[in-house]
């Protein structure tokens, strides 16, 4: 018997990894291997069950985040759009040559497109970047929406926004983001 963890885990790897091999290869073993595991590990052992149970309850922990709205209101899509630059969430990035993670929404609009907020709220800040001009919306108590690309802001700090009101005007394109304390949500729903 072998004592070691260590050593353990190392012929379990080991194992795995000349099974993987085997069920790659056109070796005469390849079909001894997937006899082995069709009869023996997936109908003795209930592989097959427990695996279909496994698939399951990760599918049910990776749907969307629920987001919190006001049970008043309902969400809005910020504005019109051409299409959808870039969707949220992971993607490849050919400049960079590796994944990365993009936590909102990037839209092509006709330029001096109007911007409304996607609910009621507070305007928490208006400020620049590279990108154009931004704004941060607080709705309620732990959800913020946050616009940038605006080549025009028509509303100030601290003002009371509604549905209705226009934020400010885009450029060429428009990025839409949607977070809560814990950081961006999917906003997915609102670019079909």
């Amino acid at each position: 018997m072998i004592g070691s963890f260590r050593i353990r885990l190392l012929a379990v790897i080991i194992i795995i990894m000349l099974v993987g091999l085997s069920l790659q290869s056109d070796h005469s073993s390849r079909y001894l291997v997937e006899a082995v595991l069709s009869n023996y590990v997936l109908k003795d052992y209930g592989v097959e069950e427990k695996l279909a149970l496994l698939i399951k309850n990760t599918r049910s922990r990776m749907t969307d985040k629920e987001v919190p709205v006001l049970a008043d209101s309902q969400m809005q899509t910020p504005c019109s759009y051409l299409t959808v630059a870039r969707r949220y969430g992971w993607s490849w990035n050919e400049d960079s040559r590796k994944q990365e993670f993009h936590p909102g929404v990037t839209l092509i609009v006709k330029e001096n497109t109007p911007v409304r907020p996607v609910l009621s709220g507070e305007v928490v800040e208006v400020s620049r970047n590279d990108e154009g001009r931004t704004i941060l919306v607080k709705h309620g108590q732990k959800l913020f929406s946050y616009y940038q690309g605006l080549q025009e802001v028509l509303v100030r700090e601290n003002q009371q926004v509604n549905q209705s009101q226009i934020l400010g005007k885009t450029g060429k394109t428009f990025y839409f983001e949607l977070r809560d304390e814990h950081g961006p949500l999917d906003p997915q729903s609102l670019f079909p």
